[in-house]
């Protein structure tokens, strides 16, 4: 697995992405996998004051398919599904199988697919 960050002045642009850690099976493209994180966001003017953050991103690939898992925490009070809504809409239009977990009052939301 390989280890990857965004650059500073992606992440000072976007807040939601100052605390990502992107892991990625070798031989995965991060510089794919940022470019379809940033075509799942909504604009970046529309999460101006967002407490939403994209914690962790992983991304394997098994027999031609990229399984993603992309992690959220928010404060337990926030509301969140602004955002994540448009996540999962634009998700959507990538994936063969979805998977979308809130995990109770602890502010954090997964939502996982796959590509193939």
């Amino acid at each position: 697995m390989q280890y990857y960050d965004f650059q500073p002045d992606l992440k000072k642009g976007m807040p939601i992405l100052s605390e990502t850690h992107l892991i990625l099976q070798e031989g995965v493209d991060p510089q794919m996998v940022q470019d379809t994180l940033l075509d799942l966001f909504p604009g970046a003017f529309s999460m101006l004051g967002t407490k939403l953050r994209l914690i962790l991103v992983t991304v394997m690939v098994y027999n031609d398919i990229a399984y993603w898992d992309l992690i959220f925490e928010y404060p337990k009070d926030y509301d969140r599904l602004g955002i994540l809504n448009t996540v999962f809409d634009n998700a959507l239009e990538l994936d063969d199988s979805f998977d979308h977990n809130q995990y109770g009052g602890l502010g954090i939301h997964k939502i996982s697919f796959k590509v193939g």
